[in-house]
C-alpha cells in the first residue's frame, strides 16, 4: 500500500491519497478525508456511480469530514485512477471482494488513532448505491447504515434493453468488452447545464458505452438484490431528486416499502436531477445527510 498527504484544509483535515492491491493482484486508487483534533462520529465509505470517479464529490467528502467522520472512497476496477479496462469489471463479486478489503483497510487505519470507533456507514451514489446493497447482504464488516443517492437498484426498460437483455448472457460470455449497451443520456443526468459541462470536461469520466459483460452483471445484481432486499434491517437514508431519469424510480419506492428496515427514510428533493449531489441546490442534500447522520451517530473519544 503507498500514501501520499496532499494537503490539510483550511477546515483542519488531512486529505491524503494512495494505492491498494487486490486479490487479483490490480491496483486501486484510494483518497481518505480524516478530521483533525476532533472527536470521530464514526468511519464513512463512499462507493462512486459506473463510468465515473470518486474526485467528483470531493466538496461533500470535506463537509462530511468536517463533521465528525472518517471518509475513505476509492476508484473501482477500471474507473478513475485505478488500474484495469476502462469501464470494465469481470464480475459483480469482484468489485464486492474489492470493497471487502478496502473498508478492512479503513478500519485498520482509523483505529491506529481511534481504536474505539468502530461505527461503519456506507455511501452510495447510482451505480454506487447497488454496490452498498451487495455489501451489505454479503454480510462480510458489521455495517451500521447506508446513504443511498439517486440509488441505481434498477433502470428504466428501453425496446434496445428489453432486446440486449435478451441475449446479455450470450453476449457477455463471447464478447465481454464489447462496448454496447447505450450508457446514460447525459442530458438525463441533470437540468443544469454547467453539471453536464463539468462533466463532459472531466478526463477522467469514461464517455464510451457500456460493456457487454458489466451490463449483464448488472442486469444480475439488480435481480439479486430484488430477490434479498428483505434482507437489509439496518438504517437508511435515500435522497432522489423529483427530476430523476436514468434510475427507476418504481424500483426505489418499493426497496424503501420492502426492506426490512424499521428506521428507513426516502427524502425527495423538487426540481433536482440525477446528479443531485453536483446541481446548484446540494447543499441541501448535504445538510440532510449530515443531520440524518448525526441523530444517529454520537462522537466518540
Amino acid at each position: 500500500m503507498a500514501e501520499d498527504v496532499l494537503e490539510t484544509t483550511k477546515r483542519n483535515l488531512e486529505h491524503s491519497t494512495g494505492t491498494f492491491v487486490n486479490d487479483r493482484n490490480e491496483t486501486l486508487w484510494y483518497q481518505k478525508y480524516i478530521p483533525e483534533k476532533t472527536d470521530l462520529r464514526g468511519i464513512l465509505v463512499f462507493l462512486h456511480g459506473i463510468l465515473e470517479h470518486s474526485s467528483r464529490y470531493n466538496e461533500l467528502f470535506t463537509l462530511l469530514a468536517s463533521e465528525g467522520f472518517a471518509v475513505y472512497t476509492f476508484d473501482i476496477i477500471g474507473h478513475g485512477r485505478s488500474e484495469g479496462d476502462r469501464g470494465y469489471f469481470n464480475h459483480f463479486g469482484d468489485v464486492v471482494d474489492d470493497i471487502d478489503l478496502f473498508l478492512k483497510l479503513a478500519k485498520a487505519q482509523v483505529h491506529e488513532t481511534h481504536p474505539r470507533v468502530n461505527k461503519l456507514i456506507l455511501m452510495g451514489l447510482s451505480f454506487g448505491g447497488l454496490l452498498t446493497n451487495l455489501t451489505v447482504l454479503r454480510k462480510t464488516h458489521a455495517i451500521d447504515a447506508i446513504v443511498l443517492c439517486a440509488p441505481g437498484l434498477n433502470v428504466p426498460r428501453t425496446l434496445v434493453l428489453n432486446v440486449q437483455a435478451y441475449f446479455a448472457s450470450i453476449l457477455s460470455e463471447w464478447i465481454p468488452k464489447w462496448e454496447i449497451v447505450p450508457a446514460v443520456q447525459v442530458s438525463d443526468l441533470s437540468a443544469e447545464a454547467e453539471v453536464l459541462a463539468e462533466r463532459e470536461k472531466d478526463p477522467l469520466v469514461y464517455k464510451g458505452l457500456i460493456r457487454a459483460r458489466v451490463g449483464n452483471e448488472t442486469l444480475l445484481a439488480f435481480n439479486y438484490l430484488d430477490a434479498h432486499k428483505k434482507d437489509i434491517h439496518l438504517p437508511v437514508l435515500i435522497v432522489l431528486g423529483t427530476l430523476e431519469k436514468v434510475v427507476c424510480t418504481y424500483s426505489i419506492n418499493h426497496y424503501h416499502r420492502d426492506i426490512s428496515s424499521v428506521d428507513k427514510e426516502l427524502k425527495i428533493f423538487d426540481a433536482m436531477g440525477h446528479s443531485l449531489l453536483s446541481e446548484a441546490n446540494r447543499g441541501a442534500v448535504f445538510s440532510h445527510i449530515v443531520s440524518w447522520l448525526h441523530a444517529r451517530f454520537e462522537p466518540i473519544g
